[in-house]
């Protein structure tokens, strides 16, 4: 009897069991503001089209699957997509060790970004095709160990896909690194526009593996650096910042 009341009481004590929630038909970025705390999933399965006509602002949770099943997101000019939002470093400090996976979408369209991620370690994007963002497609931010996997970039405006230091207060470019993320099988179809297929900034130990580079001329296939004071175009002096392995890049 002790031993059963004791673990009565034991199991009276744990969290509830996380969630999986169906994002309804209208407003995306709406829906997410009001996410009830036990979500850790959440599914586009009630419409083959969605829109949201600002940013989607995620939860600051310990994690967070984001599945597509196929359905296509539509954003607004304006939007930044999938939204980790930080503060300061001291905030980003806090939030770090959350995650988040993101996958399935049939398409996501327009927006500044499709996916903007800050402070997060071991988040995955993948098997996504991302069209026609007006900034970058993808851009992460102190994304520690991050993974970019099946991911088709389609015309982006400006850059295709970032991996970069955190530019918040307090953040420099070596106490924020995006460090040892990778980019594997994916592909940056570029426009007319396209500056940068791929961008990795002031981050240590990034992969690259089996992507592509193809479609309009851009000024860079893939642009590396690792320059403290923002002249992106200066010798690297990033003291913490060693390594980048780039493996089967094809081009055209």
């Amino acid at each position: 009897m002790r031993i059963w009341a004791a673990i009565t009481v034991l199991l009276g004590t744990l969290p509830a069991a996380g969630r999986e929630y169906p994002v309804p038909p209208g407003d995306v970025g709406g829906f997410f503001a009001s996410l009830p705390d036990d979500a850790t999933s959440v599914v586009f399965t009630e419409a083959a089209t969605y829109r949201s006509t600002g940013d989607i602002v995620l939860p600051d949770v310990p994690y967070l699957l984001i599945d597509g099943r196929g359905a296509k997101l539509v954003l607004g000019p304006a939007s930044n997509g999938f939204v980790r939002r930080v503060a300061d470093q001291k905030d980003a400090a806090r939030k770090v060790s959350g995650r988040y996976a993101v996958r399935g979408f049939s398409a996501i369209e327009g927006g500044r970004r499709a996916i903007h991620l800050q402070a997060t370690l071991n988040s995955t994007i993948s098997d996504l095709r991302l069209t026609g963002q007006s900034e970058a497609a993808i851009d992460l931010q102190f994304c520690l160990m991050a993974r970019v996997q099946n991911v088709l970039v389609t015309n982006p405006k400006d850059r295709g896909i970032v991996v970069r230091q955190g530019d918040w207060p307090g953040a420099s470019a070596s106490n924020s690194q995006s460090n040892s993320t990778v980019l594997d099988q994916c592909r940056v179809y570029a426009s007319a526009t396209t500056t940068a297929a791929f961008t990795i900034l002031n981050s240590g130990g990034v992969r690259m593996r089996d992507c592509i580079s193809e479609g309009s001329p851009v000024d860079y296939d893939v642009f590396v650096s690792a320059a403290t004071d923002g002249d992106e175009g200066r010798r690297a002096n990033n003291p913490v910042v060693k390594s980048f392995m780039l493996e089967n890049l094809h081009v055209e």
